[in-house]
């Protein structure tokens, strides 16, 4: 959508400088400069979105609408600006670069006359100009931004403007929020005064605004609002801001209050805007539903809108801006602002401390100037060492001993780079008395804990905390020393848990407690068992003397052993004291040889299949298999049966890598075969059915790859069925609900492939709705997050077939999003980059179908950059090359379209010389179907210059229509080259001649089974690519068309610019 033109704005100003948009001037110290009407409409867009991050993409599409250009006009656009202002790139004050992001505009944006104040536009304005903030210091700190501090405001505008339209229409609005993340400020320097401005319409039938904290003595302002509501006409409204609700009940007068507030909830004049600032939200709706504000949860949830979070351009604003008003530049002291920018957007910081920091940082600068040289003094991690030792000192012993134990539930090692300390999730409940603590307390009021999502789980309200920025694991003096004597015990702490998990995950399974003897040793050394220790829980500390136990009972065992046969050796007589000594010896020997198979097969196996080695293995997963077949398959045990499996499984998956898939089709019927018996013996032995689940996976794996989707989909599900029965087993098992969805997802590529697309799409809606569940609770889960953006993906699959490409573009765009998240936590992985290009790659062919040519160009950079380092890494690789392929046709299309010829020109020699086009018979189809577009794409350059070359082109890599063959991409590419030959030929006003018609019949021939199944109904899901050539392949011989075919063709938005005949 396209925003209003410059014509249509008042005169304004941007810092001392007047702009007349109707005019095109710009006046400043009695000189006029005269920009040209499209600069002057990028100001005024910026002007509009003062305080927002602006990207190229926003530019171009509102002040160039219905244009394809590229980048380059804008930034000719920008830097002439920057010229007119006599702004300074390096040191804006009026238009900053944000590199890889967009522009922001950092001057100050005020009105004119009282007129244009008045007069509703979208401006974002603020108070009257002034060069300087001359009230003392623009920054808080702790307390909250009040009315007189609304001019150094920043940030959350667009929600501001949000809830002032919201208001229009509805009189509740509550804002959902967490204690301490600047929702009184909101109200009184953010909200009040947009709202105040709004009374001053004359065509608005709000009358009055007030503010009414309900714990500042609120009886003056319910005076004011009672002695307005007499006053009020008919159709006029008053707004009530209402603050710190969440705290009514602890007030003296609460009841004399809640009164006065049901009063005026009574009045439907009345509207409200409320933010629930509040550990629970069942808190936050007992006191609305007090004050007679809502009936019911539903109520509740229609009136509820969640609070923002600061982005970007609003934290550059609100770290640089209010220095400027005070007539001081963090950006001309040496870009300072960008180096805070920097350090709180890659530690993460809480609101209220970066306030803190701020505020001290200006109070530093009117004593000492701030540079280059003097800011290492005044760092964000300097002051944070400063500021916790001040913390500190207002805790008691005790409180310091309830923080120290806090400590393990916020710190712990990266389980990717055991050299770094990270933090994590402290979890509490909502109405815990732990939230009551001096410490947490404490911590959360002086911002160094800060809240960051509450939610309900199995029925309880939680709320989870974090550390406010990384760099307190370093300078916060009492943590780092804690982490520095617990350093070695934190490294143990981690590999438990994991443990831990796995033990619990198997139903306490005893085969998986610790066996390890080493790491025994080392956990009995620490100071982990000991009950002061902080470091684990009580369900982890009896895991460990539950393993403890276990492996002292093996180590008696076996001296029990010992002496025994020591004893029979001098008494043979006793011999069935000695059988029996000796059946003990081959049963504990037995079950040695057990545990060392399963510590091998699953520790070695964890080790060697995250980089690929797992034939590796082999050798020692034939040695299982050898001592089970001593052993007779009729007298194994349960525990036994399962290693057993896991060794035909660890055999048929090194098997299915090496493209052996008979042999690794034999292997896991083989370990298939091993479960069975037990099973029948116990249906509900958890150990077994997860073992049986696995074997079913790898059956369906197999099978898909070799495309026999029938079998496939038995074997997934029966995946489906495990999963099922074990969720049914223990319901809150958050593996199992990830193994369930996983089933799910293999049972939707099945559909997938069977062309049964809306069973496809059920079973992708409902595993993504499980990983959305988990996601909740596991918000760092790399490989959660691979799997969603996986799902993401499936579903742009499925509606890209369904021919609904709108609806295909959200699913890869939240499918990016997240790979990236995973790309640049290791931008050298390798499979990471392959995820990211694909999708990348997805979504700019879903763009180039909707003829959205400049986002493709824009995307493509990303996409050409990690496919050109994945050939780096390996030349021979026939994929690889395939996509750079397609990158290539992708990128020329786009380039065509937005008549960028001589780049075209320059991208075709560039593929010519770059070796990538083999012979054909060295070419898989899909690089062939690539090419023969790409050759397209080159006649239609050649048309720029010369048609008749062109057309002299085209004519010679036709080819003959394919016989008696199912089309197939390759079979599309011709039919695509051929029916945009003759349409070539049609723009010469030439008739076509007896070969050309002859050639149209047969491939219209070839398609219409395709077309007529689609028309029927026998086959939904068409490419549009097939029915747009088609048609206009009818067109081009005047044959009549279809009106029911040409009108979903035309609704399905692909490509309209490429089709012009038929529209």
């Amino acid at each position: 959508m396209t925003g209003p033109t410059s014509k249509q704005h008042s005169p304004f100003y941007l810092n001392n400088t007047l702009v007349i948009p109707d005019k095109n001037v710009l006046e400043r110290a009695g000189h006029s400069i005269t920009v040209q009407p499209k600069q002057m409409d990028v100001l005024c867009y910026f002007a509009d979105h003062a305080g927002e991050l602006v990207t190229s993409e926003a530019l171009i599409e509102n002040c160039w609408p219905n244009q394809y250009i590229s980048d380059s006009p804008l930034h000719k656009c920008i830097a002439s600006l920057r010229k007119a202002l006599e702004d300074d790139k390096a040191h804006p004050n009026y238009i900053k670069t944000l590199p890889k992001k967009g522009y922001l505009l950092v001057a100050n944006v005020t009105c004119v006359d009282h007129s244009a104040q008045q007069s509703g536009g979208a401006m974002n304005v603020s108070s009257s100009p002034t060069s300087e903030w001359l009230s003392g210091n623009p920054y808080p700190g702790q307390g909250a931004y009040e009315l007189h501090l609304q001019d150094v405001f920043m940030g959350r505008q667009r929600f501001i403007r949000q809830c002032v339209t919201r208001s229009l229409e509805e009189r509740l609005q509550i804002i959902s929020t967490l204690p301490r993340q600047g929702s009184t400020s909101l109200l009184q320097a953010g909200l009040y005064p947009a709202f105040r401005k709004l009374t001053l319409q004359q065509s608005n039938n709000f009358k009055a605004v007030f503010y009414c904290c309900v714990t500042c003595e609120p009886a003056l302002v319910f005076n004011e609002i009672a002695a307005t509501l007499t006053q009020l006409g008919s159709a006029e409204r008053l707004l009530i801001l209402l603050d710190d609700i969440d705290n009514l009940h602890q007030q003296d007068a609460s009841a004399q209050i809640l009164a006065r507030l049901k009063e005026f909830a009574s009045v439907a004049r009345v509207h409200w805007v409320i933010p629930c600032a509040t550990w629970s939200e069942s808190q936050s709706l007992k006191q609305l539903q007090a004050l007679g504000l809502i009936d019911d949860t539903q109520a509740y949830e229609q009136a509820l809108t969640a609070m923002p979070a600061f982005n970007y351009a609003e934290l550059y604003q609100l770290i640089s801006r209010p220095f400027e008003l005070a007539g001081h530049s963090l950006h001309a002291a040496g870009a300072i602002d960008e180096l805070i920018l920097e350090d709180v957007t890659t530690h993460g910081y809480a609101i209220g401390l970066l306030q803190r920091y701020l505020q001290q940082l200006f109070m530093n600068h009117s004593n000492t100037p701030l540079g280059a040289q003097s800011y290492p003094r005044f760092t964000f991690a300097r002051f944070l060492k400063q500021y916790t030792t001040q913390v500190m000192q207002q805790l008691s012993d005790v409180d310091k001993a309830e923080l120290t134990a806090l400590f393990p539930s916020l710190v712990t090692i990266s389980s990717e780079d055991h050299h770094q300390r990270v933090r994590q999730t402290l979890v509490l409940d909502a109405n815990a008395q732990a939230l009551t603590m001096n410490s947490i307390t404490l911590l959360v009021e002086s911002d160094l804990l800060m809240p960051v999502s509450k939610y309900v789980q199995n029925g309880t309200e939680k709320v989870a905390f974090m550390l406010s920025c990384d760099l307190l694991l370093d300078e916060w003096e009492m943590l780092s020393l804690w982490i520095e004597r617990n350093l070695h015990e934190l490294f143990l702490t981690q590999d438990i848990t994991i443990a831990y998990s796995r033990w619990e995950g198997q139903n306490r399974h005893r085969d998986y407690l610790l066996s390890n003897p080493s790491q025994l040793q080392k956990i009995a050394k620490s100071s982990l068992m000991k009950s002061s220790s902080l470091l684990i829980n009580r369900n982890i500390r009896e895991y460990l003397a539950l393993s403890v136990k276990k492996y002292r009972a093996g180590n008696r065992l076996k001296q029990s052993v010992a002496a025994v046969l020591l004893l029979a050796s001098s008494a043979l007589v006793f011999f069935g004291i000695k059988v029996q000594q000796q059946n003990t010896q081959i049963s504990e020997a037995n079950q040695a040889a057990e545990n060392l198979i399963s510590f091998m097969l699953s520790d070695l196996k964890a080790k060697l299949e995250p980089i690929g080695k797992l034939e590796l293995l082999s050798m020692v997963a034939n040695q299982a298999l050898q001592y089970f077949a001593d052993q007779g398959s009729e007298q194994l045990s349960q525990n036994a049966a399962i290693q057993l499996a896991d060794a035909f499984t660890l055999l048929g998956q090194v098997a299915y890598q090496k493209r052996q898939f008979e042999q690794a089709h034999k292997l896991f019927r083989q370990g298939a075969q091993a479960l069975r018996t037990q099973l029948d013996k116990a249906p509900n032995a958890e150990p077994l059915l997860e073992q049986q689940m696995l074997n079913y996976f790898w059956l369906g794996q197999l099978h898909y790859q070799q495309e026999q989707y029938d079998t496939a989909q038995q074997a997934f599900q029966g995946y489906l069925h495990n999963a099922q029965h074990l969720l049914a087993l223990q319901p809150d098992n958050q593996h199992y609900q990830l193994e369930l969805s996983y089933a799910f997802n293999n049972l939707g590529s099945v559909a997938y492939k069977q062309n049964n697309i809306l069973a496809a799409e059920q079973y992708f809606n409902r595993s993504l709705d499980l990983k959305s569940d988990l996601l909740k609770y596991q918000p760092g889960n790399n490989a959660l997050i691979s799997d969603i953006a996986g799902t993401y993906s499936w579903q742009g699959n499925i509606q890209d077939r369904k021919g609904a490409i709108d609806k295909a573009l959200p699913y890869y765009e939240k499918a990016v999003e997240l790979r990236k998240v995973i790309y640049n936590k290791d931008t050298e992985n390798t499979l990471s980059m392959i995820r990211l290009f694909d999708v990348l790659q997805k979504k700019s062919a879903t763009l180039l179908s909707l003829g959205q040519y400049q986002r493709v160009l824009d995307e493509f950079n990303n996409s050409h950059i990690l496919i050109t380092q994945l050939q780096d890494l390996d030349r021979e690789n026939v994929s690889h090359n395939e996509k750079s392929l397609i990158n290539t046709l992708i990128e020329l299309i786009a380039l065509r379209q937005t008549d960028q010829d001589e780049q075209v020109m320059l991208n075709l020699t560039t593929l010519d010389n770059s070796g990538l086009k083999p012979p054909n018979s060295e070419l898989s189809i899909l690089a062939r179907s690539t090419l023969k577009k790409i050759e397209l794409e080159r006649a239609y350059s050649l048309a720029n210059r010369s048609v008749p070359v062109a057309l002299a082109y085209l004519k010679s890599i036709q080819l003959a229509v394919p016989e008696g063959t199912e089309p197939n991409l390759l079979t599309l590419s011709e039919f695509v080259v051929f029916t945009r030959y003759l349409e070539l030929l049609a723009t010469q006003h030439e008739t076509f001649d007896s070969i050309h018609k002859q050639k149209a019949e047969q491939w219209l021939t070839l398609y219409r089974p395709l077309i007529e199944a689609h028309q029927n109904g026998e086959d939904q899901f068409i490419k549009w690519e097939i029915v747009g050539h088609y048609l206009l392949l009818q067109r081009l011989l005047n044959k009549p068309l279809t009106p029911e075919l040409l009108d979903s063709f035309k609704a399905s938005g692909y490509r309209p610019d490429e089709f012009t005949l038929l529209f």
